[in-house]
C-alpha cells in the first residue's frame, strides 16, 4: 500500500513536471517565431537600405560627372572669351596666373573633398565588416541599442567633420572672394 502511494506520488510529480516542461516548450517555439520574423523584417529592411544606398550612389555619381562636365566646358568657353577680349599678352599673362591659382584651388578642393569621403566610407564600411564577423560567430548584438546610442566615437567623428566644413567653407569664401574679384576686372576691362 506504502509502494502504491509513492508511486502515485511520483506519477503526479512526473505529470506536473512533464506540464512545465511542455508550458515552457511552447514558450520557446513562440518565442523562436517572433525571433525569425524579427530576423526575416531586419533582413528586408537591410536590403531596402541597400538598394537605395546603392540607387542613391549611382544618382551621386551622375550628377558628379555632370557637374564636372559642365565645369569644364564652363571654364572652357570662359577661357575662350578671355582670349577674344583681351589681346594684349600683360593681361592675358595675369589673367591665366589667376585662372591657374583658381583652378589649383578647386582641385584641391576636390581632392580634400574625396579624402574626406573615402575616410567616412572606410569607416563605414569597416564597422559593418566588424559586425558581419561578429555575427558569423554566432553573436548577434540588439541593433536597436546600438543605433540610439551615441557614442565617444561617433561625438570624435561629428567634431571632426564640423571642422572640415569650417576650413572647406573659408576656402571656398576665399575662392568666391577672388571670383568676384576677376569677374569685376573683366567688367572694368570690356567697359574701357
Amino acid at each position: 500500500m506504502l509502494a502504491k502511494a509513492e508511486l502515485n506520488e511520483v506519477k503526479e510529480n512526473m505529470k506536473t513536471r512533464e506540464m512545465q516542461l511542455k508550458e515552457q516548450l511552447h514558450k520557446i517555439g513562440k518565442d523562436k517565431y517572433l525571433l525569425i520574423n524579427r530576423i526575416e523584417l531586419a533582413e528586408k529592411e537591410i536590403q531596402s537600405v541597400t538598394q537605395e544606398k546603392k540607387e542613391l550612389s549611382m544618382k551621386v555619381y551622375c550628377l558628379e560627372k555632370q557637374l564636372q562636365e559642365n565645369e569644364h566646358l564652363f571654364l572652357n568657353i570662359c577661357s575662350i572669351a578671355l582670349l577674344k577680349y583681351f589681346r594684349s599678352s600683360k593681361e592675358l599673362s595675369a589673367l591665366k596666373s589667376k585662372h591657374k591659382a583658381e583652378l589649383k584651388a578647386r582641385i584641391l578642393r576636390e581632392e580634400q573633398f574625396r579624402a574626406s569621403l573615402s575616410y567616412t566610407k572606410k569607416l563605414i564600411f569597416s564597422n559593418q565588416a566588424n559586425l558581419r564577423l561578429i555575427e558569423k560567430m554566432g553573436i548577434y548584438p540588439d541593433r536597436s541599442i546600438q543605433q540610439n546610442r551615441i557614442t565617444l566615437k561617433v561625438v570624435i567623428l561629428v567634431v571632426i567633420i564640423i571642422e572640415r566644413m569650417k576650413k572647406l567653407s573659408v576656402e571656398w569664401s576665399k575662392q568666391t572672394k577672388i571670383k568676384e574679384k576677376l569677374f569685376k576686372s573683366l567688367l572694368l576691362i570690356r567697359a574701357n
